[in-house]
């Protein structure tokens, strides 16, 4: 058996579009998960600035702003 070659984060999704259409719904959903979940604020916004940078980050499409 061959040995499996190791994959990079950023390799990981090179086989999938990541574009906007993707991105916009994600993020929606996942900010209804943590209204649903955390009654803090604060931590939501910071939550939010991460996960959108991270979501902007993965997008592998023309018009990506990073």
């Amino acid at each position: 058996m061959r040995p499996r070659r190791a994959i990079s984060a950023g390799q990981r999704y090179l086989d999938s579009f990541i574009g906007g259409a993707e991105r916009d719904p994600w993020l929606a959903w996942m900010r209804l998960v943590w209204q649903e979940t955390s009654d803090n604020e604060s931590a939501r916004g910071e939550l939010d600035l991460a996960l959108s940078t991270l979501a902007d980050w993965r997008r592998n499409q023309p018009g990506n702003p990073v």
